[in-house]
């Protein structure tokens, strides 16, 4: 669903005025909800969907690319995430890193591996600052969930290149890309990431902010906000049956282990 049609369906279903359908919605003459305001929430709650599910949704991932720069001084022994160093477009802000590939000027790739706070800080013997510049990283923490992706080691060549795969932060007030890239929605025609299915989830987030302030809409707000969680229940289910799922729940099998341990790879 594009912004327009999003917002239609919000106003429509709240009996609000400015309803315009094929088009941008006017609800400037008495309406509740000014159309500056429906973008203000529609964000609001596209970050709050994308920060509760943002360990199932792999769907609405994308990749921002830069070179780098700065290489063998303490700035390239992290990369900040609020936004990401530009590329050949605006990246996002990153409320979570996914993955890292690291490709060399002349064409190797790396995938560097992603450790949690402790064991990041346990890999470096805590000294998360140390002067080591390589030709590539060797591993990545985005410690804490902070705005700043830690790496060791450093980067030691200017003009290479970095893929993070992340879950954009759409709130964070340093994200200017464009809502295609991970930026807010800002325009009627943007679309929001993630499978289309769950657009409507946008839709009975809008219901319930605008009718909670209306005493005739009680129970269309209580309605709309069960359903909204409903949606975010759902997308869960979803995202933990449909590609990578919940990363926390990977699994095992030693008999395999043990097979591949045997094989002449």
């Amino acid at each position: 669903m594009t912004a327009a049609q999003i917002f239609n369906t919000a106003l429509y279903r709240t009996r609000s005025p400015g309803v315009n359908w094929g088009g941008i919605p006017n609800p400037a003459g008495g309406a509740y909800t000014p159309l500056a305001a429906l973008y203000a929430l529609v964000n609001q709650g596209y970050g709050e969907l994308l920060a509760r599910s943002v360990d199932y949704l792999a769907q609405c991932a994308i990749p921002c690319s830069f070179v780098t720069a700065n290489a063998g001084t303490p700035a390239a022994l992290s990369i900040p995430l609020s936004p990401i160093p530009a590329g050949a477009g605006v990246n996002p802000s990153a409320l979570k890193v996914l993955e890292m590939k690291y490709t060399q000027a002349g064409g190797n790739t790396y995938y560097v591996p992603q450790y949690s706070s402790a064991r990041f800080r346990a890999a470096t013997g805590a000294y998360l600052n140390v002067a080591q510049y390589g030709a590539f990283p060797y591993f990545a923490s985005q410690q804490f969930g902070q705005k700043a992706l830690a790496i060791w080691q450093g980067f030691a060549v200017d003009g290479d290149t970095v893929t993070l795969t992340v879950i954009p932060d759409v709130t964070d007030a340093n994200n200017v890309a464009t809502a295609a890239n991970g930026g807010p929605i800002a325009l009627p025609t943007d679309v929001p990431l993630g499978p289309s299915a769950f657009h409507m989830a946008l839709v009975e987030y809008l219901v319930y902010q605008i009718a909670q302030g209306q005493e005739n809409l009680g129970n269309i707000a209580q309605a709309a906000l069960a359903a909204w969680n409903e949606y975010i229940e759902a997308m869960g289910e979803f995202g933990s049956a449909f590609g990578e799922g919940d990363p926390e729940q990977g699994t095992e099998d030693p008999w395999v282990s043990a097979w591949l341990m045997t094989r002449d790879l």
